[in-house]
């Protein structure tokens, strides 16, 4: 349902198709398709639970993503994965809102 949202949102899902699993993804692979935005809807993980994990792995210190324009212009969000991204449901709605 992340692509169908992502499109209900009026944007263009990069990776990932409809009724797909989405793939792992590289940090090549990302900065490669240049993304508009970035946004971590990390399974299972709470905000604050993302930053905290974030913050112990070397992607924000990685060239490739210091150099993604989304980065440089402050284009990446983090959102509540557990509550309104990881399963489908009523929130769903809220979820292409949040988008």
């Amino acid at each position: 349902w992340i692509p169908e949202l992502v499109t209900i949102a009026g944007a263009q899902c990069l990776f990932g198709e409809a009724g797909e699993h989405t793939p792992y993804l590289s940090l090549p692979e990302l900065a490669a398709a240049e993304p508009d935005f970035v946004i971590f809807a990390c399974c299972g993980f709470s905000v604050d639970r993302t930053v905290q994990e974030l913050l112990r792995t070397p992607l924000l210190a990685d060239p490739l993503w210091k150099a993604l324009s989304a980065v440089r212009e402050g284009r990446v969000f983090l959102v509540d994965g557990n509550r309104f991204f990881n399963r489908s449901g009523p929130s769903v709605v809220d979820s292409a809102e949040i988008l």
